[in-house]
């Protein structure tokens, strides 16, 4: 994912991007059911965050 960003996004500077359980938010090295994509981004002096269920 940070790859992709880095490509997608090069103005941006990555804060984190973590995959977890969307119920336990425990750290996952491999997607699986109720999976969830946070990440946080700076532009600038913006920090923008984000989450979604995958």
């Amino acid at each position: 994912m940070r790859d992709y960003l880095a490509k997608h996004a090069p103005l941006g500077r990555i804060d984190y991007v973590e995959i977890a359980d969307a119920r336990t938010l425990e750290a996952l090295s491999v997607v699986q059911d109720h999976g969830l994509a946070a990440l946080a981004v700076f532009f600038n002096e913006a920090r923008l965050i984000d989450n979604i269920e995958l």
